[in-house]
């Protein structure tokens, strides 16, 4: 499911970089942006009913300010009544990652676990913003 979200979000979002699980330059890159998005699988509770697996979010921009606005428009695509977060039913689009298809998974609902947090500064010295969410979906 993790590239359904990720390609969600690049469609949502088409003018930032997002990653799935590791940040590696794509192309001609010869850097990784500065102010990107990193989507990182963290597993989530066995659910006999619904599926809840869960996912990191690390927001990186240049200064604090500018992760923690950034961070906050993520968390409201995906949190909001504006977002999927408010919305039964809602379709993660489908993707071919390497040659394999990932079909589209209907979503009952994406919560967020907490607020975004700051987590200081990486090792190239850009700020971060992390934040964690939980995608409910029928088993």
């Amino acid at each position: 499911m993790i590239y359904n979200l990720v390609e969600y979000l690049r469609v949502a979002l088409p003018t930032e970089r997002i990653y799935a699980n590791l940040r590696v330059r794509v192309g001609s890159e010869t850097n990784i942006p500065a102010r990107n998005v990193l989507v990182i699988e963290t597993g989530g509770p066995l659910g006999r009913v619904l599926k809840i697996p869960t996912f990191q979010i690390l927001v990186r921009d240049e200064d604090m300010p500018k992760a923690r606005v950034f961070a906050y428009s993520v968390q409201t695509l995906l949190h909001s009544d504006a977002g999927i977060g408010g919305r039964f039913g809602q379709i993660l689009p489908q993707v071919t990652v390497g040659g394999t298809l990932f079909p589209s998974v209907q979503v009952a609902q994406i919560s967020a676990i907490a607020e975004p947090q700051s987590i200081g500064f990486d090792d190239d010295g850009y700020a971060v913003y992390s934040q964690n969410y939980q995608i409910f979906t029928e088993d």
